[in-house]
Formats: structure tokens, sequence, C-alpha cells
């Protein structure tokens, strides 16, 4: 992917930008972006009349020295303590629509965000370019969106103030203010210099931050805080984490340090125009025979025009800064997802059998097929299972089937239709699934459960009878809030469940599924053997009238089902019922035979699947 500040390169490519930003503002709250314009543009008019006011108060206290009559220097300091009043109000409804602008913007682009999440292809997550992309969306784009609208405001403000200063100064000498402007500009030049550079170095290092993150979080998590004291893993990973800051500090320092002098220089020539341009005004007030309140409005509106100048182009220089990131956004949102709506297809709800034909399969960005030629058929409510090695294919095969990649070459099809032309929505309220791996979500154990059918999420009967078919309901009946119970000690009043009792809420969300298709992987790998077995027989219910396939490398737990597939380096080598394949005494045979030996001697290693 090209760095993404060439993008913003040219003029036009940054009025696209501001546009796209507009747009997403204007999408997130129309009434509220037109409210919050309006009162800024006010608010930012503020320092020019509020200069004029002091002009002609300084003006009467002169009159009044020589008449002293008071009545007019009181005149223009309640007339002052209004207008403040009234500038309070612009102020304050300022921040109230900003707050509420901040709140819509994220909103919408956290919709947008997990929209297009949503549209995308597990494929696109393991295109490594991609996963960063959206891990900077999920990190940065609504901080730097924030300060995109912030910045916006300040300009629009200070654009409001310049354009007061420029009306003052019409009759006085607007050549001052060109001047002034111009002086102001080799700041904005350092400053997008600066901000291109960082944005670098921000790329480059992306992966590594990832990873330090990653780190972070392995030591901070409780599940993880016994084994990393016992093995004595804080101070390793600390160091490693302090190295790369103190890399990345001493990194930011030169580059701060250059830039920093640049600055320097550049104030200084700000300064030496504004302290001569005082100078110049004073000479011509004095000559013109002004008042001392039209020396001290010139002065001041210069010090304000010069202050508002720098504001905006501070502004225009952070815009790109923020820009810059929030590009990630924009590549995210703007990158073409296939459409899924063209995949309409009925889900064939009678269907007799599931046929791999000379099925293929590599993953993205590899050379090596996983998947060979795998040719078989599952005939409807019945049962398998995939037994092999890590790495022979089994998880891929399943990963396929529920259609998170599409076959390299080859088909697979339900009767004669192919499953990714069936309509997507239908097909996964057809399938149920536990995956070893499964989710621990950050919700009751209510919620938890339910969540294995989203459309009977506030059905708590179905919840309590899945929880009781999958055995879950001993653990919690005997908890104090029972289902309402929050899990993770990340929470407050929440349990802590061992992996056991999670794997059981993980079985009961398939319970909670009226699938016809059922999807076993390592469903009992964090059971005990006599849990295990248990289990195994209240999925002989589960089973029933489905079809199941199921992976375990417990061999002694297949027995349940009808038909056994024995992959090897992404091939079925075998297929057949437990006592078939035992009589072949092939790869199944080898396997099992090691499997008992290692169970007489008690030393059996729980593996997971690949």
């Amino acid at each position: 992917m090209k760095a993404l500040h060439e993008k913003l390169a040219t003029l036009q490519d940054y009025i696209r930008m501001l546009a796209k930003i507009f747009a997403l503002l204007w999408k997130s709250s129309k009434h509220t972006l037109v409210l919050l314009l309006f009162f800024n543009l006010l608010a930012g008019l503020s320092l020019p009349i509020t200069t004029i006011i002091w002009k002609f108060f300084i003006d009467s206290v002169v009159e009044a020295f020589a008449s002293k009559d008071l009545s007019k220097p009181i005149l223009w300091i309640l007339i002052h303590l209004l207008y403040t009043q009234f500038n309070d109000i612009m102020h304050n409804l300022c921040r109230y629509f900003e707050s509420n602008q901040v709140d819509y913007m994220n909103k919408h682009i956290t919709e947008l965000t997990l929209d297009q999440i949503e549209r995308m292809e597990m494929a696109d997550f393991d295109n490594a370019e991609i996963y960063d992309c959206i891990q900077k969306v999920n990190n940065e784009s609504t901080q730097h969106s924030m300060n995109l609208l912030r910045t916006l405001i300040l300009a629009l403000q200070n654009f409001s103030s310049m354009s007061g200063a420029i009306v003052i100064f019409l009759n006085f000498g607007p050549l001052i203010l060109l001047i002034s402007f111009f002086a102001c500009l080799p700041s904005l030049v350092i400053n997008i210099k600066m901000s291109s550079k960082l944005f670098d170095i921000f790329t480059k290092r992306f992966e590594r931050l990832r990873f330090i993150n990653y780190l972070k979080s392995v030591v901070i998590t409780y599940e993880n805080i016994k084994e990393v004291k016992v093995n004595r893993l804080n101070s390793y990973f600390k160091t490693m984490i302090i190295n790369d800051f103190n890399t990345f500090l001493n990194e930011d320092k030169k580059i701060r340090k250059k830039f920093s002098s640049q600055n320097s220089m550049a104030s200084l020539l700000e300064n030496i125009v504004s302290y001569s341009f005082q100078i110049y005004i004073l000479v011509k007030v004095v000559s013109r025979n002004l008042t001392l309140g039209d020396l001290t409005l010139f002065i001041s509106t210069l010090s304000n025009f010069q202050n508002s100048i720098q504001n905006v182009l501070s502004s225009i220089s952070s815009f790109y800064d923020d820009a810059l990131y929030i590009q990630n956004l924009f590549s995210l949102l703007e990158r073409e997802i296939p459409n899924q709506e063209a995949t309409s297809t009925p889900y064939p709800a009678d269907f007799e059998k599931i046929e791999f034909q000379n099925v293929y399969f590599k993953y993205p960005g590899r050379e090596e097929f996983v998947l060979k030629n795998i040719s078989f058929i599952l005939s409807a409510k019945k049962s398998y299972s995939f037994v092999g090695l890590n790495g022979s294919g089994k998880t891929t095969l399943v990963k396929l089937l529920l259609r998170l990649y599409k076959p390299t070459s080859g088909n697979i099809l339900m009767d004669d239709i192919n499953i990714n032309d069936i309509d997507l929505e239908q097909y996964y309220k057809h399938i149920g699934a536990v995956f070893q791996d499964f989710i621990k979500y950050p919700f009751n154990i209510e919620k938890n459960i339910a969540l294995g059918a989203i459309e009977d999420l506030n059905n708590f009967s179905k919840v309590k009878k899945a929880a009781e078919q999958s055995g879950a309901d001993r653990f919690i009946e005997e908890l104090p809030l029972k289902y309402a119970t929050m899990l993770n000690k990340e929470w407050s009043e929440a349990t802590q469940l061992s992996l056991g009792q999670w794997q059981r809420l993980a079985i009961s969300r398939a319970f909670m599924s009226d699938s016809s298709i059922l999807i076993l992987d390592e469903p009992t790998a964090s059971l005990d053997a006599e849990a295990e077995f248990e289990l195994f027989t209240k999925f002989k219910d589960l089973m029933f009238d489905k079809t199941t396939i199921l992976i375990t490398h417990r061999l002694s737990t297949i027995r349940l089902v009808d038909e056994i597939l024995v992959l090897k380096d992404g091939q079925v080598l075998e297929s057949g019922n437990h006592d078939t394949l035992l009589r072949y005494n092939g790869e199944y045979a080898r396997l099992y035979k090691m499997q008992s030996d290692m169970y007489m001697k008690g030393e059996l290693v729980n593996e997971g699947s690949h």
C-alpha cells in the first residue's frame, strides 16, 4: 500500500479530502452541524467587536478627564458587560453543539466501520495491510475525527476574527495585514513537513506498536497473571516494551529537535514583522492626530489578526496531520466488497447431501495448497468426524463449509446448489457451531448463551433449557446472581469462570440454535474425561436429525458418529466407521493405537486443531 500521505500531496487532493471530511460531518448530523457553524461564526467576531468597544471606552475616558463627565465611560462598560454576556451564551452554545456533533460523528463512523467489517470476508483479515488498516481505524480514527472537527471550528472562529480585522484596517492600511499573512507561511510549511515525517514513522512502526500493545495486554489480563508470575516474565516483557519505547523516543526527539529549530527561526520572522508594524502604526496615529483609542484599536487588531492567522495556519497543519490518519478510515470505507445480495438462492432446508467436488484451497498470500483435490459426500442428518494430525486440513474444511473462505478451485454443493450462491443470512441461520477458540463475550451469562440464536435473545426459557442440556446450569445456579452474573474480573460484580465452565457456555450456545447443520470443533477441549463423556452423551440428542461434523483429537469419543474421514497433508486418506477403519489398519488405526497407549500410560496430551 502506497504511503498514504502521497494522496494528500497536491492541493486538489487536499480539497478532495476536505470535501470527504465535510460530507462525513454532514451525514453525521446536518442540523447540528449547521447550528455549530453558525454560532462559531458569531463567536469568532467577539475579538474585533470587543476591540472596537474598548476603543470607544478609552476615547470616552480621555474625554472624561477634561469634562469630568463619567456617563459615557460607564455606558461603554455596560455595553461591554451586555456583549460579554451575549458572547458567553454564544460560546456555551458552541460547546453544546460541538459535544453533540462529536457524539453524532463517533456514532456515524462506528456504524460505517462496523458495516464495512461485516461485509468483509475472512480472507481480508488474512491480509496484513488490510488488518493493519482496520486496527489503525479502530485505534486512531475516532480521536483524529474529533480533532478534525475541533480544528475546523477553531479555523472558522479565527477566519471570522480575521474578517473583522480586515474591515477595521480597510481605511488605515490593509497592506499591513497582507504582509503579516505571508510572514506566517513559513511556519505552516515547517509544520506540514513535520506532520508528514511523523506520519511516515508512525506507519512504519505501526505493526511493532501493535505488538507492544498486545504484549502489554498479556501482562495485565487476569487469566495470564498466574503464568506470567510463575515464569517470572514481568521484567522480561517490561524490558522489551521499555526498550522499544526508548527507541521510538530517541527517533522522535531527533525529528522534533530539528523542526523546533526551524520553527524558532520562523517565529523570529513573525515577531520582527509584528513589532515593526506596531512602530509604524504608532507613527501613523501620531502623524494623523488620531486618538489613543485608535492606537489601541489598530495595535490590538493587528495583534489579534496575527494570532488568528497563526491559528488558522496551525489549523491547516493540524488538519493535514489528522487527515493523514483519517485517510485510513476512507481507505477502509472505500474498499470494494463483493455484493452479498447477489447470492439470493434460498437455503435448501430439505437437502439430501453436501458434496465437496475436487476442492483445492490455499490461504490468501500463500503458495502452498492446504487442501488438494478433496472430494467426498456428507449425507443429510448423519454425523461425521474429521480426524488427522495438526495441519492436515480439518479446520480448513470447516472454514470452507462455513463460507469464511471460498475454494481456490472446485465446488461445495448442497444437492445441486453451490453453497456460495445461497443467501448468506439464511445459510447462517441453519448452522450451529462450537469453536475451540470460542469467544468470551463481555455480557452476563444469559446473554452469553442467548447469542447462539440472536433472534431468541430475550427467550429466557430457551436459554435455561440450553444451559441444562450442556450441564452449565449446575454452576450457574450456585452463583448469587445466577443468569444475571457478569463474567470476567474486568467488570464490577463479575465472576471469573474456569475455562471448562466457559466452554459449557459456548456449548450452550449450540443448543440454542435450531440448525440443520452442526459443527463441533474440539467442543470439549477444556473438559476433563468424565465431563466430556457426560456431555457427549448429550450431544447424541443435539445431533439428532442434524448433519453433524465433529473435530476432536480424543478418538475415544468419535464412536458416536456414523462416518469418519481421515485427513493427511490436505487430502482424504481414509473413510468409514470406527470398526471398519480399525480393521483397515491404516492411518486411523495408527493414531487410535498411539492414543490408546498414551491413555494407558497416563500421558495423553490434549492438542488443539489447526
